[in-house]
């Protein structure tokens, strides 16, 4: 496809650019079995990428996730498109970090069943060598997380919202995640938000990921970060935020959409399981179904079928030169009924 040339530094933002083209962000919201974010002070800086065995806390973490990452790759010839675990830090917040603990939030997907959201744990560590070792068994041996119940926070749970202010990965999240993200502290306690380190995905930028229903979020300014806050107007007005269900693959993301579209704000609470039927390769056209069971004895199947409808052409962003750096898919549905009810 053609892409017109930008023409301000502005214009070169890969978020504006991604607006301009209409994308849809469904689909981009990535499929993670397990989830661990850290209380990392900031600033972050180079640290985030530093990986030393024999290290400090987090240079010993992210050597342990650089390893589990490294046996995924040596496994399937790169990172598998879904089905895995990684780490991603939080900003500690002046109110809520408690001294001489690291905070640490653990979310698990559902496998297999009908399910709502991610199971989240929150802990706080009194320890740098218990954030290593709960770091270890999260990605090494997950079962092992149960020896760590005793460091179970004791507040009460949030819907938590994580706010992409990674403006060193890409200009992007700075410019506009940071806005977003005073927003929603400020509608504090409708949700809790944090700063996270980068999400992927900046050009859906100001981004989100909110927990416990696993949701990603895309292109968040100010009226549509307030109704996901508060959970106002219909679900129809956020279609083109949704960047998909984290919990389950690609293709059926759009599923789950046009359910949550469908159902409303009580989508989040109703319980859900897709697999795909079909694919075809060549066409890059999927089967999809979802189970639901919603409240009051409410259930059904929705049967659907996705494709890609077109391939974004991505550029550098805010940079000097006009030279392509990939393409993006851009998922469609083209058709959804409802089988059972």
């Amino acid at each position: 496809m053609t892409v017109a040339q930008p023409t301000t530094i502005t214009d070169r933002l890969c978020s504006v650019a991604a607006r301009a083209v209409n994308e849809d962000p469904i689909g981009s919201g990535g499929t993670l079995t397990r989830v661990l974010a850290v209380e990392i002070p900031v600033p972050w800086g180079g640290r985030l990428d530093n990986a030393d065995p024999a290290g400090d806390w987090l240079g010993q973490s992210n050597a342990i996730r650089n390893a589990y990452l490294a046996r995924l790759r040596a496994e399937h010839g790169r990172l598998p498109e879904s089905g895995y675990a990684n780490m991603y830090g939080i900003a500690p917040d002046d109110e809520w970090t408690v001294p001489g603990h690291r905070r640490v939030f653990v979310a698990l997907a559902p496998q297999g069943e009908l399910a709502s959201g991610y199971d989240l744990t929150e802990y706080l560590l009194p320890t740098d060598d218990d954030v290593v070792s709960l770091v270890r068994a999260f990605f090494e041996a997950p079962t092992d997380l149960e020896t760590f119940e005793r460091f179970r926070s004791a507040m009460p749970s949030h819907r938590e919202l994580f706010v992409c202010t990674h403006g060193q990965v890409d200009i992007c999240c700075a410019r506009f995640g940071v806005h977003l993200y005073q927003q929603a502290r400020a509608a504090y306690p409708a949700v809790r938000a944090w700063r996270i380190t980068h999400l992927g995905g900046h050009r859906y930028a100001p981004t989100a990921w909110e927990f416990p229903s696993g949701y990603k979020w895309a292109y968040l300014d100010a009226d549509e970060g307030n109704a996901l806050v508060h959970h106002l107007d219909s679900p129809h007005a956020l279609r083109g935020n949704m960047r998909g269900w984290s919990a389950v693959s690609a293709p059926a993301q759009l599923v789950d959409r046009e359910g949550f579209v469908l159902h409303g704000w009580d989508w989040l609470a109703y319980r859900r399981r897709t697999q795909i039927l079909e694919t075809d390769e060549a066409a890059r056209r999927w089967r999809v179904q979802l189970d639901f069971e919603g409240p009051a004895g409410i259930s059904g199947t929705y049967l659907a079928t996705v494709a890609i409808a077109r391939d974004i052409t991505l550029l550098g962003c805010a940079v000097e030169s006009d030279d392509e750096i990939g393409t993006v898919p851009e998922y469609v549905l083209e058709r959804f009924r409802l089988v059972t009810d």
